[in-house]
């Protein structure tokens, strides 16, 4: 019986805490290249009473239009899904950051991943950071 009782609060310590929001969080690592282009990703997440929104906006030489889902919450992370139901994208968090990972053969600011890492955003005026 105490062997039972051990196994699961470990497994309940091991566990990971669901995808909460609360407020609407900012995520990026967009970047401004040598020639003044910017590339990157940035995803903003709203809460709401039916289930969080999800905007993600791509910059590829200059931002594109944003795609706006209503993601699935899947344990500990944001799940978008096509109208076939094929995963599109998965959002987790990783400390203060969170790992998109894209399922969709899309891929990362460099070119060759298909996951990233975003960091809250911090607005210094209209400037992106260097990628350098």
């Amino acid at each position: 019986m105490m062997m039972s009782v051990f196994l699961v609060i470990g497994a309940l310590a091991g566990a990971q805490a669901p995808f909460h929001v609360s407020n609407t969080e900012e995520y990026s690592n967009v970047c401004s290249v040598e020639d003044g282009d910017v590339v990157g990703t940035t995803i903003r997440i709203v809460p709401a009473m039916n289930g969080p929104h999800l905007s993600i906006q791509r910059y590829e030489g200059g931002p594109l239009a944003p795609n706006v889902f209503y993601p699935a919450v899947e344990r500990d992370r944001l799940v978008v899904k096509s109208a076939r139901n094929e995963v599109l994208y998965t959002i987790r968090r990783d400390g203060s950051d969170v790992l998109i990972k894209y399922l969709n053969g899309e891929e990362g600011r460099d070119g060759n991943s298909t996951e990233e890492r975003l960091s809250p955003t911090i607005k210094n005026g209209n400037a992106f950071p260097s990628c350098h």
